[in-house]
């Protein structure tokens, strides 16, 4: 595996830097050295406590004609020195926009927002998961698409084209945090649709703002971005199965002095399981120029999900937080928080400190438990052992 993912660096790496000495464009990189730290001892043999790894993400854009025509590319490359199945290279970015009036237009492999809420990103669907950086679901895999872009004064009008599905991607069971005990078989992997990773995929978004409402409607139609994982008793192996999807929904956010109202919710319907909904509500108030300077805000947001545990960990939670800004020269920031089950009190609570040194050097601490998790928790229970401290060392080229 180290072998392959070293063989598929060396066009992206190749392309960057001819990129970047062959233009004037801006280019910029990280580098960052990660370590993991499981304070428990490990549920199997060939996990451990201590993990190391390095990722490189380059960047490169440049525009021409006052912005109208924009090129950007972004790679991410992550070599884990004791597993090997968290290695792995993706293009980010490797897009081509273009204006013309009104209209943008965009081709290539990109990533997209949408949503509002700061726990649990439900209406986000466009890009697939990147399973196998972060225990938040806040990382995605590049998309390749097709997009087109109307800006008008009643709002902006969106479609996209998705011409080849992205797999999830999945640790070993090696891995703690990121896995359970058993091993995902990605090259199995089962599809609704004949089309496999071909079908082609649409996504509609449309947006705007009205004085304090941020305001999104989207429709999705095609392969669904999470899997469901089947179990293979007679290899001893989970099996993904992707669903088709057609999903509507919405995202609201209502801006105050010091609060923000959010609402995320979707309408699902799926050609093997049927219809359900889900929302993701809640607020952020700030209490800004606190302690010579200092920001506090409070976060509360609750999460249902009508497909129930035997899909989701999220189905009727609760997640708290408390995020501290000191407004200072390193950007220094502190957020503590957690998801609380309302069903039977598990709790995942989570501290992350972050802090720029200086214009070249950034960390990031990270510490993450699992407290009381119920066997019923689709997810958690998996890992409930693996209680972690995780630090990140950041340089910026």
């Amino acid at each position: 595996m180290v072998k392959m993912i070293k063989a598929m660096c060396i066009f992206p790496l190749s392309f960057f830097t001819s990129l970047a000495f062959a233009s004037e464009g801006n280019f910029n990189a990280e580098l960052s050295l990660e370590s993991m730290y499981f304070f428990e001892a490990p549920t199997l043999p060939q996990q451990s406590h201590f993990y190391t790894s390095l990722t490189f993400q380059p960047e490169y854009k440049q525009s021409w004609d006052f912005n109208k025509k924009v090129l950007n590319a972004q790679l991410f490359v992550r070599e884990d020195f004791n597993d090997d199945s968290r290695s792995h290279v993706d293009i980010r970015e490797l897009s081509w926009t273009q204006s013309v009036g009104d209209f943008d237009y965009k081709v290539g492999v990109s990533k997209e927002f949408w949503g509002v809420a700061e726990s649990y990103h439900l209406v986000d669907i466009i890009n697939q998961l990147d399973n196998v950086e972060e225990v938040d679901f806040q990382s995605r895999l590049g998309q390749p698409m097709v997009k087109a872009s109307y800006l008008s004064d009643v709002g902006s009008f969106h479609a996209w084209v998705l011409p080849y599905f992205r797999e999830r991607n999945f640790t070993s069971n090696k891995s703690r945090a990121f896995s359970g005990t058993i091993n995902v078989n990605e090259d199995e992997a089962k599809y609704y649709s004949s089309k496999k990773e071909k079908h082609i995929d649409y996504a509609l978004r449309y947006s705007n703002n009205f004085d304090e409402y941020d305001l999104g409607f989207s429709y999705f139609q095609g392969t669904s971005r999470e899997p469901v994982l089947t179990y293979d008793a007679a290899n001893n192996q989970l099996v993904p199965f992707y669903d088709q999807l057609k999903q509507l929904s919405t995202d609201v956010q209502w801006t105050g002095d010091a609060l923000l109202l959010k609402l995320e919710a979707l309408l699902r319907d799926e050609a093997t399981f049927g219809s359900s909904s889900a929302i993701t509500t809640g607020f952020e108030y700030t209490f800004f120029d606190i302690n010579n300077g200092h920001d506090v805000g409070i976060i509360s947001e609750y999460i249902y999900d009508g497909r129930g545990k035997t899909r989701t960990s999220f189905d009727n939670d609760v997640f708290w937080g408390v995020r501290y800004t000191l407004n200072d020269i390193g950007s220094t920031e502190i957020l503590a928080g957690g998801f609380i089950d309302l069903d039977n009190a598990s709790h995942v609570p989570r501290f992350k400190l972050q802090q720029r040194i200086n214009d070249k050097w950034k960390y990031e601490l990270i510490v993450q438990g699992y407290e009381n998790i119920d066997e019923d928790d689709l997810f958690f229970y998996n890992i409930r052992n693996d209680d972690f401290f995780r630090f990140n060392l950041r340089y910026y080229l």
